[in-house]
């Protein structure tokens, strides 16, 4: 008792504390033991942290309208109110048939909601600048909460587009019910709309203005706040109905003053739209879908029961002939990901382990140091768990990062202890006085491994930071777990557990040191190595250790590239780029079906798991995804080329393989052209293009112009028109009015 109190007076207060109190120690290490349990059961399992990134996206529909209409009516107005919003560091547009989209860029640490709200009002402010029929905008914003946990496709020998509302009834909704799912979205079907088809002659007949009819139909079909009205000191919200909500209401609308009504000039039909689209998967129509969970659901657990669910679909009568296939499965992805990082920490650990034994040839010692790992490990999580962390890929990386420094603290202090033991002090002695000698070093060492991660954690938000901020928060944890274990349980362990023979080797030790000396000498071996450097020193520096270096490195680069951007490149695209303007239909059955043929019959040779085709007018892809269980980094390169050969020339159309994201995106360079007159740079763009191609070691160039597509433009002759009397008004896109969905 003297010897505890003489060194807690010293600063051996915690081994004194842990010798004084071995139960109070044990229960402590055993509760957050069991906290960590407890919390493996119940800790978010994710691939990535819950991050809302600082982009938000306007969009903004104007039917029917060009390009350059869309530009000058649409995205210019808009980018210079929102150019106005502090804070924006990055401002993008695109400018398309029928609608733009305007991308905005903020710097991490901004609340997203509140920027939402933000540019809402800016849009409300130049409502009266825009077309009346640019009514309809949108925010959208992103996170990590937002991608598809789920991706998957239904397809069937019958072309799935016009059967929405069996799709919903038999797919959607099903698997809305499961819990955990917070959407279902359905990729390639089309719900049925009013169409109408004006009759000219009866439109002639009557004399009915079409512009102020099409006018006058959108506007009864909207719903307007007429504000807060006031009864008897009640107050209430006033709003006047005007949604069309029945086919029959259409058929009936007024037309002009005479009482003519809508179906008398025009023919009204409720149906499925006319399609210009379609979707393949392994060669038969399908629609795709894409499931998200909820932002508080275990992914695991919510992709394992929609999988249970998609199962139970598949033996439903009603879908006999369909297949719902899942291409895309974030669950598999993460228990993959974790379940290799987990092999990983294990075999790291029995590594330290056993290395640990060879330099301290006792298993009561080893055992007692190795519990650091997994204690610290398990701990971590507990507390990972309350400060509201998840599990994902980056924190369960950092723990396996930090699985190798676990050991060093414990490591010290047991050798402080030996030495006072190996001098003749008792083990409860030793134990105070070693942990005090060792006390500030082991300390400091660990703040500072840990203060390198402060500034991750808790300083500025920037792109790394907010990915790694959870590898840091796990390392800074296990690290905080390890120092406690190493001034607690090890000078506990020396004191009141371990035997009385730590002063002296293993008698197999000792034998094997006699028979082998030159591999278990011991410290006179390593000293033999040390004093032969010295002797040598210009041979040692001058070629031993540039020949380790460059033979590292050489070894370094032979090694398979298993990073995350090179293990995208596992999933490949086809593309056709056309020359001339081609339906949908011809696409489908002139270029996508020889290039689905050719993949689907090599599917073994090339390992291929699915091919996923979408085509419209004037525009296809292809994505093949290849069973990455079989295909090596290697092999793929291999299987590109030999696409690359096979892919059938069909005239009409370039089809090759598509740019490639991942580590081979490092071979491409963009660049952006920016100016006031669209044209000119489009003029820019495609002289840019015509040099760049003539330069050595450019293989591929594209430009957004190669995108555009030809189209039938009417241009009024202002002359002519003023002398019939026809208003220029009469040629305005009122067609996008033609669709009216019921019920709003």
């Amino acid at each position: 008792m003297q010897e505890l109190e003489r060194g807690q007076s010293h600063g051996g207060g915690a081994a004194s504390f842990s010798i004084r109190h071995p139960v109070t120690v044990c229960m402590a290490l055993l509760a957050l033991m069991v906290l960590g349990f407890v919390a493996i059961t119940k800790i978010p399992l994710v691939l990535q942290p819950n991050i809302s990134f600082p982009f938000l996206e306007v969009y903004v529909p104007y039917p029917n309208a060009s390009p350059g209409q869309v530009l000058e009516s649409i995205a210019k107005p808009v980018e210079e109110a929102l150019a106005t919003i502090p804070g924006v560091q990055r401002m993008s547009s695109f400018s398309g048939r029928d609608s733009a989209w305007i991308n905005l860029e903020f710097g991490w640490g901004h609340n997203v909601e509140l920027l939402r709200t933000e540019i809402r009002d800016k849009l409300d402010q130049i409502r009266g600048e825009l077309p009346s029929d640019a009514d309809r905008t949108s925010v959208q914003t992103w996170g990590t909460n937002d991608f598809p946990v789920i991706e998957g496709s239904i397809n069937s020998p019958v072309d799935l587009r016009n059967a929405q509302e069996f799709i919903d009834t038999k797919i959607r909704k099903p698997l809305l019910r499961v819990p955990g799912v917070a959407d279902v979205e359905i990729w390639g079907s089309q719900n049925r709309e009013v169409e109408i088809y004006l009759r000219l002659d009866d439109v002639l007949r009557h004399g009915v203005d079409v512009g102020s009819l099409f006018r006058r139909l959108n506007a009864a079909n909207v719903d307007v706040t007429l504000g807060p009205v006031l009864d008897g000191g009640r107050r209430f919200q006033a709003l006047r109905r005007g949604t069309i909500d029945s086919f029959e209401q259409i058929r009936t609308f007024p037309v002009n003053a005479k009482g003519v009504q809508l179906h008398e000039v025009a023919d009204i039909l409720f149906d499925v739209p006319r399609s210009d689209f379609g979707r393949h998967l392994n060669g038969k129509y399908a629609v795709g879908f894409g499931i998200r969970k909820a932002s508080e659901a275990n992914t695991v657990e919510t992709v394992d029961r929609v999988k249970a669910k998609l199962e139970e679909m598949n033996s439903d009568p009603s879908l006999r002939g369909a297949n719902l296939q899942i291409w895309f499965d974030s669950g598999h992805e993460i228990v993959r990901a974790l379940s290799g990082l987990l092999e990983s920490g294990i075999v790291g650990s029995l590594l330290s382990l056993v290395i640990l034994f060879l330099f301290l040839p006792r298993l009561g010692p080893t055992l007692a140091i190795s519990f650091s790992i997994p204690f610290s490990m398990i701990a971590a999580v507990g507390f990972l768990y309350m400060i509201g962390k998840s599990l994902n890929v980056l924190s369960m990386m950092g723990l396996m990062l930090a699985s190798g420094m676990l050991v060093d603290n414990a490591v010290v202090v047991m050798e402080a202890i030996y030495q006072k033991i190996e001098k003749g002090e008792g083990r409860i002695a030793a134990a105070v006085s070693g942990t005090r000698d060792v006390l500030i070093a082991v300390v400091a060492s660990t703040l500072t491994s840990i203060i390198i991660f402060i500034p991750l954690v808790f300083g500025k938000e920037t792109n790394y930071s907010v990915f790694l901020s959870d590898t840091g928060a796990s390392i800074m944890i296990s690290l905080i777990c390890s120092l406690f274990v190493s001034l607690t349980f090890i000078p506990l362990a020396v004191a009141r557990i371990l035997g009385n023979d730590m002063n002296t080797a293993p008698g197999w030790v000792e034998a094997l040191g006699r028979k082998f000396p030159w591999k278990f000498g011991g410290i006179a071996w390593y000293q033999r190595c040390v004093g032969w450097a010295l002797r040598r020193r210009f041979l040692t520096g001058a070629v031993l250790v540039p020949a380790v270096f460059f033979g590292s490195m050489k070894l370094l680069g032979s090694l398979p590239d298993n990073s995350p951007d090179a293990q995208d490149l596992q999933d490949l695209n086809i593309n056709y780029e056309f020359t001339e303007n081609y339906h949908y239909k011809k696409i489908e059955q002139s270029y996508v079906a020889p290039v689905e043929a050719f993949l689907l019959g090599n599917k073994p040779k090339f390992m291929i798991k699915d091919v996923m085709t979408w085509y419209s007018n004037n525009n296809a892809n292809t994505r093949v995804y290849f069973d990455k269980d079989k295909l090596t980094l290697d092999g793929l390169k291999k299987v590109r080329e030999e696409i690359q050969k096979g892919l059938p020339v069909v005239p009409g159309a370039n089809i090759n393989l598509g740019r490639q994201e991942g580590a081979q995106s490092q071979t491409w360079l963009e660049v952006n052209l920016y100016g006031d007159d669209a044209t000119e740079l489009m003029n820019l763009a495609r002289e840019a293009k015509t040099r760049l191609k003539k330069q050595p070691g450019f293989v591929e160039v594209h430009t957004d112009a190669d995108r555009g597509q030809r189209e039938v433009q009417i241009r009024v002759d202002r002359t002519l028109a003023r002398k019939y009397g026809v208003s220029p008004q009469l040629c305005e896109p009122e067609t996008s009015l033609t669709s009216v969905p019921v019920g709003g």
